[in-house]
C-alpha cells in the first residue's frame, strides 16, 4: 500500500533495468529452503501497546495537498474509534487488533477506519515476519493490507516498501479472480529508469509483469488466513498459509540487484484498511457497496531469525554520534562518517539549473562539483544520512566544510531533522563570514552548530546533514562553477568508548583485546577459567552489611568490616567481630551444574549462627560452637545449589552471636550416567534406558507422539518432537493466553509449566516448523487438567 512522497533527484543514479528488476544475484540464503531460528519478537494483542504502535489518523491531507487521499485517492479518514482490541468470534479466550470500516461522515470524508504503525516504536531488519489476519467481505471498496516502510529518511519510494499482503484489487487486475480470493505482495524502490511522465516518482515495482498472486479455492473472507514474508539480506520471498498449505506469491523469490539497497535496511510495520481508491474498483463514495460496518482482525505478529539474520530494534537504532563526524570527507579523520551511496545521498534539488562539474578536490579523491548552467533559476542540494543521526553532543560543536565559488555569488548552508524542521544561514555576495575567504579558491567554513540549529531544529534525529543552495539575497546572473568538499560536523566531545571483541570491556581497559564471542570473561576483559573448584577468601566481598563504624581488626580493607591477620592455612585474612543481621556478598561466576558448598570457621564464645544464601534463595544454616579457639578453624558442610552459565551472588548472613570466617569453597559435583543417555544418575527417572534412545530432559524415551503434554513430577512439560522450532501458546483456567518459545535439543522442543494447583484446567496449542512441507504450523487447541 504505497503512500506516494515525491522524491528528491540524486544527481547520478546508476541504471537499472525495469524490465528486469529481478535480475539475477548470488544470495547468502536461500529463503525457499530457509533455516527457521529462534522467535525474537512477537505481539499477540491482547491489549493495545502504545510502546508497539502509533495510532495514525487523518486522511492524509495534513501532509500537503499531494498527499490528500494518502496520495492513492483513498476516500477514508483514519480515526482512533476505529481500533479496538476483542476477542475473536468463535476463539475462546483469543483477542485480537480489530480494524472497523465505517459509513460515517468525518472531516468531509464519507468513511471511516483505522491505521496503526510502528515508526520511531520498532523496526525489523531482515527474518521471517508472520501475520496472521481476517478480512471481512471486500466487495466493493475495502482495501485492507500488512506492509513495511523502510526506516530510512528518504523519501518514498527511495526508502522502500514492502507489501506483505493486500486485497481488494480491480477487477481488471484479477483477471476474473473474486475478490475476496485473490491476495498480491510488492516490493518497491527508486530506480531511475522508471523515471517516466507518467511515473514522476520513479517508483520501481517488482509484480511489474510478474506472477505476484495467489488464488485460494475459496472465499477468504470471514477465516483466518497466514502471510509469511521470507527476507534476507539478498532475497525476498512471500508466502500464504491457505487451509493448511504454504503457497508462494511470486512463481520466484526476489532476488536483489545493486539498486535495491532499499530492502538491506531497517523497516517498519503497517496495518490498515483503506476504502476506495486507485487500487480498487471504488473511485467515489457511491462505487463504495461493501457492508459496513466490516472489521479485519489480526491475531498476531511473529517475527523469527532466518538463517542466523533478523533483529528487532526498538526506538531509535543509533546511537549518539561525537567527536568528528563526517558528511563527506576522504582524508580528515572521524570518529564515524557517512558514505555516498552507501549511508547517504548527495542530492541535486533542481537539474534544470546545475549539472556536474569538472573542479578537481580539495581532499582526498573525490568531489561534489557541479556547474550552474541557468541564471535567474534557483539551485539548491545537499547531502542526506538514510538513516537518522543523533547529533545532540554536537551542540557546542561546529559545522566545517571548504567551498570553491566565485566571491560574487551568493550562497545559504543547512541542516534539516527528520521532523520538518530546517534551518539556514546565509553568505551574501562579496561578504564573508565564519572564516569565508572571498577569492573564487578553496576557503575554510566553520560554522557553530548553536547559531545554525536555530529555534527548532532537533540535533537528536538529524537527516540533512549539510545543504547548499543560492542566498535568499538574489539568483546568480550569470553562469559558473563550484565546489563543495571535507564536510565535517566538529567538536562532539571525547568519541564513545570502544568495546572491539564486544566482551563487554572497553578496549583502553582490555587486556586480552581478541576474546572469542560469548567467551565469559574478567575485569580485565581475559577468559575466566573454567574451574570446578573455587575458593572465596573472607575478605574479598563485593557488598556488604556492618552493623559498627571502621574495621575493629585494622587489616587489609579501609571500609566497616571487621578484617585481621588469620594462624589459619589458606588464607591471609579473616572476617571477625560478628553480630546479627551483618552479611557478606560475593559475585562468582559458575559453570552450569551443581555445586556444594562449605566453609572454615572459628569460635571462642561459641553459639554462633549463619546461613547461605545463592541468588538470594536459602541453601543452608549451620552453628559454630567452641572451636578451641578464635584462630582454631574447623571446615563445615553448608549444602548443595544448581546453578546456569553465569555469575551469581553468594552470601553469608550472620543470624546471631561472634565467629570467625576464613573462606568459602564452591566444588562442583560429578555425576555418574549409568545409561549413558546424557543425563545424569541422580535427575535419570529412568535408570535403564536402552542405549541409543532418544530421551527427555529426565531421562526417559521421547513418546511418539509430534506434540503434547506430559505431567511429569510437580511440572506440565509441553512437547514437540522432530522439529528445529516451536512455540507453545497456553491459558490456564481461561486466563490471559501465555505464548513462550519452547527450548530445542536435537529436535525435541520442550517447555516446563510450574506453579500448577491440583484440577487447573490448561488448554494449548502449539506453532511449530515442519521441514516436510516446509513450513510453520499451527496445532488445535489441547486440554490437559492438572
Amino acid at each position: 500500500m504505497s503512500t506516494v512522497m515525491r522524491s528528491l533527484r540524486t544527481l547520478s543514479v546508476g541504471l537499472v533495468t525495469v524490465g528486469g528488476l529481478l535480475a539475477a544475484n548470488l544470495s547468502s540464503a536461500d529463503v525457499r529452503n530457509p533455516t527457521i531460528g529462534p522467535l525474537i519478537f512477537e505481539e499477540n494483542f491482547d491489549s493495545f501497546n502504545p510502546s508497539h504502535w502509533n495510532v495514525v489518523t487523518g486522511d492524509g491531507c495534513q501532509f500537503g495537498p499531494d498527499l490528500c487521499g494518502w496520495g492513492n485517492q483513498e476516500l477514508q479518514w483514519y480515526g482512533e474509534n476505529n481500533l479496538s482490541i476483542e476477542s475473536i468470534p468463535g476463539d475462546s479466550g483469543n483477542r485480537a487488533l480489530v480494524i472497523t470500516a465505517k459509513r460515517e461522515n468525518v472531516e468531509g470524508r464519507a468513511f471511516t477506519s483505522g491505521k496503526v504503525d510502528s515508526q520511531g516504536l520498532f523496526a525489523i531488519h531482515y527474518g521471517m515476519i508472520e501475520v496472521r489476519m481476517r478480512i471481512p467481505n471486500l466487495n466493493t471498496g475495502l482495501w485492507p493490507a500488512a506492509w513495511m516502510l523502510g526506516t530510512s529518511t528518504a523519501s518514498w519510494p527511495a526508502k522502500g516498501e514492502i507489501d506483505m499482503m493486500e486485497m481488494g484489487h480491480k477487477a481488471s487486475y484479477r483477471q476474473g479472480a473474486d475478490i475476496n480470493t485473490f491476495v498480491g505482495a510488492n516490493a518497491i524502490f527508486y530506480a531511475d529508469e522508471a523515471c517516466v511522465p507518467e511515473n514522476p516518482t520513479c517508483a520501481a515495482s517488482t509484480a511489474w509483469g510478474a506472477d505476484n498472486h495467489h488464488i485460494s479455492a475459496s472465499s477468504m473472507a470471514d477465516r483466518f488466513v497466514t502471510y509469511r514474508t521470507y527476507w534476507s539480506d539478498q532475497q525476498l520471498r512471500f508466502t500464504v498459509a491457505d487451509n493448511g498449505v504454504e503457497y508462494d506469491l511470486y512463481d520466484n523469490p526476489i532476488d536483489f540487484n545493486d539498486q535495491m539497497t532499499e530492502f538491506q535496511q531497517p523497516f517498519y510495520l503497517l496495518l490498515n484498511m483503506a476504502v476506495g481508491g486507485n487500487f480498487t474498483d471504488a473511485a467515489n463514495n457511491s462505487q463504495v457497496t461493501v457492508p459496513m460496518p466490516a472489521k479485519m482482525y489480526v491475531d498476531y505478529i511473529r517475527v523469527y531469525q532466518i538463517d542466523g539474520l533478523g533483529e528487532v530494534l526498538t526506538g531509535n537504532p543509533t546511537p549518539p554520534e561525537s567527536g568528528t563526524f563526517g558528511v563527506f570527507t576522504d582524508i580528515t579523520p572521524t570518529s564515524n562518517k557517512l558514505q555516498a551511496g552507501v549511508s547517504s545521498d548527495i542530492y541535486n534539488w533542481n537539474q534544470s539549473s546545475v549539472e556536474g562539474g569538472n573542479l578537481p578536490p580539495a581532499e582526498g579523491d573525490e568531489v561534489i562539483a557541479w556547474r550552474y548552467t541557468a541564471p535567474g533559476q534557483w539551485f539548491g542540494g545537499g547531502v542526506q544520512s538514510r538513516q537518522p543521526r543523533d547529533m545532540s553532543q554536537f551542540d557546542q560543536g561546529y559545522l566545517s566544510f571548504r567551498v570553491k565559488i566565485p566571491a560574487d555569488i551568493g550562497f545559504k548552508v543547512g541542516i534539516a531533522d527528520t521532523y520538518t524542521n530546517v534551518s539556514w544561514i546565509d553568505f551574501p555576495a562579496n561578504e564573508s563570514r565564519y572564516g569565508l575567504v572571498r577569492n573564487g579558491e578553496w576557503s575554510r567554513v566553520s560554522i557553530p552548530i548553536e547559531e545554525l540549529r536555530g529555534e527548532f531544529i532537533a540535533l537528536q534525529s538529524m537527516q540533512g546533514m549539510f545543504y547548499f543552495a543560492n542566498s535568499d539575497q538574489g539568483l546568480p546572473n550569470r553562469t559558473f562553477e563550484f565546489a563543495l568538499d571535507d564536510i565535517v560536523w566538529e567538536g562532539g566531545g571525547d568519541s564513545a568508548p570502544q568495546d572491539s571483541d564486544g566482551d563487554g570491556v572497553l578496549d583502553s581497559d582490555d587486556l586480552c583485546p581478541n576474546t572469542p564471542p560469548d567467551t565469559q570473561v574478567d575485569a580485565q576483559g581475559c577468559p575466566l577459567p573454567q574451574t570446578d573448584l573455587l575458593t572465596i577468601q573472607a575478605e574479598d566481598y563485593s557488598a556488604f552489611f556492618d552493623t559498627t563504624a571502621g574495621n575493629t581488626g585494622g587489616a587489609y580493607r579501609n571500609d566497616n568490616v571487621d578484617i585481621e591477620a588469620t594462624q589459619d592455612t589458606d588464607g591471609g585474612f579473616n572476617v571477625g567481630w560478628t553480630a546479627a543481621g551483618e552479611w557478606l556478598e560475593y559475585n562468582v561466576y559458575l559453570n552450569a551444574g551443581e555445586y556444594s558448598l562449605s566453609s572454615r570457621v572459628a569460635s571462642q564464645a561459641g553459639n554462633a549462627v549463619y546461613s547461605i544464601l545463592v541468588n538470594e534463595q536459602w541453601i543452608g544454616s549451620n552453628s559454630v560452637n567452641f572451636t578451641g579457639g578464635w584462630q582454631v578453624y574447623e571446615t563445615q558442610s553448608l549444602g548443595r545449589f544448581t546453578v546456569n552459565d553465569g555469575q551469581h551472588r553468594i552470601r553469608v548472613k550472620v543470624e546471631g552471636g561472634e565467629f570467625n570466617v576464613n573462606w568459602l569453597k564452591v566444588d562442583r559435583v560429578m555425576h555418574g550416567d549409568a545409561d549413558q543417555d546424557g543425563v545424569p544418575d541422580h535427575l535419570d527417572q529412568c535408570p535403564n534406558t536402552p542405549p541409543n534412545s532418544a530421551v527427555d530432559n529426565q531421562g526417559c524415551p521421547l513418546v511418539a507422539d509430534v506434540y503434547g503434554a506430559l505431567r511429569q513430577g510437580n511440572q506440565l512439560v509441553f512437547y514437540v518432537n522432530q522439529s528445529s522450532w516451536a512455540t507453545v501458546h497456553y491459558r490456564i483456567n481461561e486466563g490471559a493466553q501465555q505464548n513462550l518459545s519452547m527450548t530445542a535439543t536435537n529436535g525435541r522442543n520442550e517447555y516446563s509449566l510450574l506453579g500448577l494447583n491440583a484440577g487447573d484446567r490448561v488448554t494449548y496449542r502449539f506453532t511449530y516448523w515442519d521441514d516436510s512441507l516446509p513450513g510453520a504450523i499451527d496445532s488445535p487447541w489441547n486440554e490437559a487438567t492438572y
